[in-house]
């Protein structure tokens, strides 16, 4: 039941992903859970192998279709604050952010 859920959860996503992201967004989350489901359904001791897996593929998911979904945010000017992405963002001091993120600063390669 959980990859039927996963399937359909994923259908959702990529097809509301450019006209409604709240629901895009709500679908991906529950397909990421449902994959964590799935390895949670793997009771056999000998199988942590293929735990650990679905739990990779489930946060590979996650990225990448938050990745996908601040695209579309982007390019329509919307917020979308993300749950897992922010986990990959390394933290800078505030000088260093704002240097690097203030577009009228440029520098050449040898500065």
């Amino acid at each position: 039941m959980s990859w039927q859920r996963f399937l359909n959860n994923m259908t959702l996503f990529e097809s509301k992903i450019d006209s409604d992201i709240d629901l895009s967004s709500q679908a991906l989350y529950t397909a990421v859970e449902n994959v964590r489901d799935m390895s949670l359904g793997i009771r056999l001791a000998d199988d942590v192998e293929h735990q650990e897996k679905l739990n990779e593929i489930a946060s590979a998911l996650a990225y990448d279709g938050e990745f996908e979904l601040n695209k579309v945010a982007l390019s329509k000017g919307l917020y979308f604050f993300p749950k897992y992405l922010n986990e990959t963002i390394q933290d800078y001091p505030e000088d260093a952010a704002e240097s690097a993120f203030v577009p009228s600063r440029i520098r050449s390669h040898g500065q």
